[in-house]
């Protein structure tokens, strides 16, 4: 039981890295957005055409952003 508990403790351990990685990445695109587009007066769209954001990934930005203003 203490091997299973171990291995269950590490695969949660490794999910968590994982996930606060990855919402680590979205804040700086997120924050790279939002600098475009006050700075250099872009849109949105125009702001993420410039960093390549794929578009299966802009509409959740575009979503976040209705948020944060």
């Amino acid at each position: 039981m203490c091997n299973l508990s171990k291995g269950v403790e590490e695969k949660g351990r490794k999910k968590g890295i994982e996930q606060g990685i990855e919402q680590g990445k979205k804040q700086g695109v997120l924050v790279s957005i939002i600098n475009l587009m006050k700075n250099m007066h872009l849109s949105e769209m125009e702001t993420m055409n410039v960093l390549e954001i794929p578009k299966e990934e802009q509409a959740e930005y575009i979503e976040i952003l209705k948020n944060y203003s």
